[in-house]
């Protein structure tokens, strides 16, 4: 595979490829030097190491890998290490995700006041508290990541907002673009979708919410299959580790969905007491008959986890909605329209999956003690953003080990282990 950077050198751009060590040069200010840059001598300079390298003029290399049409300039490409995209460039380690090339986006809604925890949270966000080892937010960024979404729009309020930021950044560091969206008030879930309009630019969307956490056999495999199919040309990631791999053909989709690229797909989770969340209703044979919205005689134990993903209907929908009798925009009116339209998928979790609802105190020790576990028990992280990013390609080895080097704790050793 090959890679390509760029240099300024001697008022030249350098097109830098790292396999063979070659660079071909273009003038900034002549856009035809490439005709003629073949018949002229190699010239040699210093590097930083003390070595001598050959610089060869190429106009192979140029268009092979650069395909240019039109001069390229010096300032575009400061001495800060950021790399162009060219057409036709495949690299799997690219850590800048080219724009308006991924259809299905993320967002997580990380907003409320998430009273049920004063005094904890008076003058912190729920999201930012810990769950064991890792800032709440970690576990819904890790879920939309192994979904492979790889843009992500984080809402919160304005108080809150900056700390998110501070927290994640641009999201560079994991190959992925971040942005944030403040929430002045929050009017219900659906209203994510209002907030986030120009972030999907009326595309499919995947929303969920910065309190839920996930856990289980089988899950990529399940997110990848709702995201293809609501978005069938969705880039997938690639998996180095077989262990991880979970391949999503089209045979998949199609036992999961009639309508290829239409519609929702929500998920159903079996509790014991179903009255503080959303409820789906099914029939004998698995159809789905109804959903009710924190119900007080529920029509099933099969709650609506805080995760949905929606095709591009989506923010149409949600701004028609109107508020419902607790004054909100609630997301089971949202899902059901998709049920009358016929398009509403949902995909039951098993007995040994695990989904955990961080709202209140108990909830959130308890989530703490269950990752503790899982982690000590068998060696391997739970929700470790920067693992999964490496995994699925967006970074590389030698990035992943930087983020170890970077954190003197047993988070970070972990991830000089992976890097080795």
């Amino acid at each position: 595979m090959h890679t390509v950077s760029t240099r300024v050198h001697r008022g030249w751009l350098c097109l830098y490829q790292r396999e063979d060590n070659k660079r071909a040069h273009l003038p900034n200010k002549n856009p035809n030097a490439a005709k003629t840059a073949k018949t002229q001598p190699a010239e040699t300079h210093n590097t930083k190491r003390g070595k001598t390298e050959n610089i060869l003029f190429k106009k192979k290399k140029i268009w092979k890998y650069g395909k240019i049409a039109v001069p390229l300039q010096a300032e575009k490409y400061p001495l800060t290490g950021e790399e162009p995209s060219f057409p036709g460039q495949e690299n799997k380690e690219n850590t800048q995700p080219p724009k308006q090339s991924l259809t299905m986006k993320g967002i997580i809604l990380a907003g409320g006041s998430a009273t049920r925890l004063y005094p904890l949270s008076k003058a912190i966000s729920k999201q930012i508290m810990p769950v064991y080892d890792k800032p709440m937010i970690y576990y819904p960024l890790s879920t939309l990541m192994l979904a492979g979404i790889r843009e992500v729009l984080i809402i919160s309020t304005p108080r809150d907002l900056p700390m998110f930021e501070e927290l994640l950044g641009d999201g560079s560091r994991l190959g992925m673009r971040l942005a944030y969206q403040v929430q002045h008030v929050p009017n219900g879930l659906a209203q994510a979708f209002v907030l986030g309009k120009e972030f999907l630019e009326d595309g499919p969307g995947c929303l969920i919410l910065g309190d839920n956490l996930f856990y289980g056999q089988g899950f990529t495999k399940m997110l990848r299959s709702a995201v293809m199919s609501l978005d069938p040309h969705h880039p997938m990631p690639d998996q180095p580790n077989p262990a991880h791999r979970h391949a999503t053909t089209m045979e998949d989709l199609k036992a999961h969905s009639r309508h290829l690229g239409k519609g929702a797909c929500i998920f159903g989770y079996e509790v014991s007491d179903p009255r503080a969340y959303g409820v789906v209703e099914f029939d004998p044979t698995g159809k789905v008959l109804s959903l009710e919205e924190k119900p007080g005689q529920p029509k099933s134990n099969y709650a609506v986890p805080g995760l949905y993903f929606y095709d591009h209907t989506v923010c149409a929908k949600a701004a028609a909605l109107k508020p419902s009798a607790r004054g909100e925009y609630e997301i089971t009116d949202l899902n059901r329209l998709y049920l009358d339209e016929g398009t509403l998928q949902v995909q039951l979790f098993g007995r040994g999956f695990a989904w955990l609802d961080t709202g209140n105190c108990d909830s959130l020790l308890e989530a703490g003690n269950f990752i503790a576990t899982i982690q000590n028990r068998q060696g391997f992280y739970v929700s470790c953003i920067e693992e999964i990013a490496w995994r699925n390609g967006w970074i590389s080895t030698d990035q992943l080990r930087e983020l170890g080097a970077g954190m003197k704790t047993a988070y970070g050793q972990y991830l000089t282990r992976l890097a080795r």
